[in-house]
């Protein structure tokens, strides 16, 4: 699981930083803040089971390995380190999961926020871009940790591609009438 999956997960948190400070923090929108929360928590308490490693299993082993007696073979403490190892990579993704979760939803909440019945069709074709990069996520974490999910592939590529689309036109400015 190690392989490159955390090293994407962080440089993507860190696009979500940027495209939480392009949507702007005005309007609030308790409202949409409390969908995007609950959505997020939902999505949270519906993967986080699924991930590997945890707390009591990463330091019971660091304490097995730290105070090993003399009498036990090589070969158990060789599987003890790797067992320890193998729970710090899970440990990691029960810190960056979460962080990553709240990263998002707030990029959703953030695009969404802006969005009224008088919106430009910049504001919802951020919104819409923005809930589309939550679905190619979800996607990819439900088909990583949870089940295989059919054509996860076509799924998650093309609600990020879309999502990208529309996030970018979402960014230009209005046009005005020509005059």
């Amino acid at each position: 699981m190690w392989d490159l999956y955390q090293y994407g997960l962080v440089s993507f948190a860190v696009g979500h930083i940027f495209y939480i400070k392009a949507f702007g923090f005005t309007p609030f929108d308790l409202k949409k803040f409390c969908v995007a929360a609950a959505v997020g928590v939902a999505a949270y308490l519906y993967i986080i089971p699924h991930i590997t490693g945890n707390a009591l299993v990463f330091y019971g082993n660091l304490y097995y390995i730290c105070y090993l007696k003399r009498s036990f073979t090589v070969s158990l403490r060789y599987y003890s380190l790797f067992t320890v190892f193998s729970s710090v990579s899970g440990m990691l993704l029960h810190i960056l999961v979460p962080l990553y979760v709240i990263l998002i939803f707030t990029m959703a909440w953030r695009a969404s926020a802006g969005v009224s019945y008088l919106s430009s069709w910049q504001d919802i074709f951020g919104s819409i871009g923005a809930v589309l990069f939550v679905i190619s996520d979800c996607t990819i974490a439900i088909n990583l940790f949870v089940r295989t999910v059919t054509n996860s592939h076509r799924i998650i590529m093309y609600t990020y591609y879309a999502a990208q689309v529309l996030i970018t036109l979402s960014s230009l400015p209005p046009s005005s009438p020509s005059g």
